[in-house]
């Protein structure tokens, strides 16, 4: 809570040591706090959790928390780029709670939507039929009255940002300005650049942020970094390559707001690192090109599927960069 996550890792790993506290809590707590600073030992706690913990396990935990401790363990599996163990995990969470806690909602429709979601952060191309089940549950949030659609949808912003983004549906746009209540002039630079108006997504772009000003303490991510990466993919397709890769660097773990239990917008925070890679190659700053090639193939070194495929390319441009310079 003070923000000291080392002092927490040293603190919740000693509590593991001890049989007297090993708990399940502890241990999602650990994955949690893992997940927030990009821990080299993420993948080691999550397969743990995985292997050993059943519905039973999770349940000795408080239900006022099980559900975001459990959502960790999903966006976990999506951080390290690895959508079997997502599947398990939101296996587990539905077993454990077939509705959300203290409602009569179910789990599972909830949990299929951040799994189409994760799937198209990851790189997953998308096929008609996810657009059209995607929209569908957009339709279905936007119609959900009360507290309880409110809640909804303020959890739901990742779902028509990804969308938006895999499938250039301004329908996923609609809903998202909608929800947020926000203008997000990035959406109009984009939709300028799907219509070949480089100069009209420029002259947005130019009023973003700058990446000093991103740098300071003070500055949140929001949706899991969602809204930061978009705009520095509109900075880097409006030509203006340093401020994009600037942009990218300056997007802090430490600093990302999650929105939900689950966040779906991480397998995109992660990949973001080898478009800042390739980014800093194309501006010739070679050490920060393998800073970054390295941070990324470092997160992903377990990942499958299409991640999988992009660290092996990641490698390949990262040793060609060094045999360049021999």
């Amino acid at each position: 809570a003070a923000g000291q996550s080392d002092s927490a890792l040293v603190a919740l790993r000693a509590a593991l040591a001890n049989p007297l506290t090993a708990q399940p809590v502890i241990r999602l707590t650990l994955l949690s706090t893992q997940l927030g600073v990009r821990d080299t030992g993420t993948a080691a706690t999550l397969r743990y959790v995985l292997d050993h913990y059943t519905a039973d396990s999770v349940r000795s935990v408080a239900v006022g928390t099980r559900l975001w401790l459990n959502g960790t363990i999903v966006t976990a599996a999506g951080m390290l780029g690895r959508m079997s163990d997502v599947e398990r995990a939101a296996r587990l969470l539905e077993s454990t709670d077939s509705t959300l806690p203290f409602s009569r909602t179910p789990t599972a429709p909830m949990l299929r939507m951040y799994r189409l979601t994760m799937r198209l952060a990851l790189g997953e191309p998308v096929t008609p039929d996810m657009a059209r089940e995607l929209l569908a549950m957009a339709r279905g949030l936007d119609t959900l009255s009360g507290a309880t659609g409110n809640q909804a949808r303020a959890s739901a912003l990742s779902m028509p940002l990804v969308a938006f983004l895999a499938t250039s549906d301004t329908m996923f746009a609609h809903y998202l300005r909608k929800w947020s209540q926000s203008p997000w002039p990035e959406l109009n630079a984009l939709t300028l650049l799907q219509q070949g108006d480089t100069a009209g997504a420029e002259r947005i772009a130019r009023t973003f942020a700058t990446p000093d000003s991103l740098r300071k303490p003070a500055v949140r991510f929001g949706l899991g970094g969602l809204r930061a990466l978009t705009r520095a993919e509109v900075l880097a397709r409006a030509g203006l390559t340093r401020q994009a890769a600037e942009t990218y660097e300056a997007i802090d773990p430490a600093r990302v707001n999650f929105n939900f239990v689950i966040e779906p917008g991480v397998g995109a925070l992660v990949h973001s690192l080898l478009t800042r890679a390739r980014l800093w190659r194309q501006l010739g700053e070679r050490d920060r090109a393998i800073a970054a090639y390295e941070e990324f193939i470092r997160l992903w070194k377990d990942a499958e599927g299409i991640p999988g495929k992009e660290v092996a390319l990641a490698r390949q441009e990262l040793n060609a960069m060094r045999d360049a310079r021999r």
